[in-house]
């Protein structure tokens, strides 16, 4: 399976992202996870249902960039995925890949918009908050 370029660029950023799952009961590669959630988040998705959902309707496209050997995972393996990682290294991690993918113009301008993911808080983990940026020209 060939990977397009920019998928490539994507997942070199994470490659030290740490998986904190037990290598025996991974039944879904943490880039497949990645993928989909970011997908889905930039998709307008607004919940880990959302994004399985998103996930389920374009799992055939999905599939032309990695494999989904296992198909889509649920929700809730979603939720337990991103509870377990690193919110710090994730955040490099995103943050090192945003910064190199996304490159002002002269004139141009960044509006943000952050937003909490309902139903991300776990105890006493606090919950998923995103923020979209959007370049637009002044």
């Amino acid at each position: 399976m060939a990977m397009p370029k920019e998928l490539k660029h994507f997942l070199d950023h994470f490659e030290d992202l740490e998986d904190p799952r037990m290598e025996r009961t991974r039944l879904h590669p943490l880039p497949e996870i990645l993928l989909t959630t970011v997908c889905g988040v930039f998709a307008g998705c607004e919940g880990w249902n959302e994004i399985e959902a998103f996930g389920r309707v374009r799992l055939e496209l999905l599939r032309q960039y990695l494999p989904f050997e296992n198909g889509m995972p649920s929700d809730d393996t979603l939720r337990r995925v991103f509870r377990a990682l690193d919110p710090g290294q994730f955040q490099q991690c995103f943050q090192s890949w945003c910064r190199n993918w996304f490159v002002l113009h002269d004139g141009s301008q960044i509006a943000i918009d952050g937003k909490t993911l309902r139903g991300s808080r776990d105890g006493d983990r606090q919950a998923l908050h995103l923020v979209s940026a959007f370049a637009t020209e002044a």
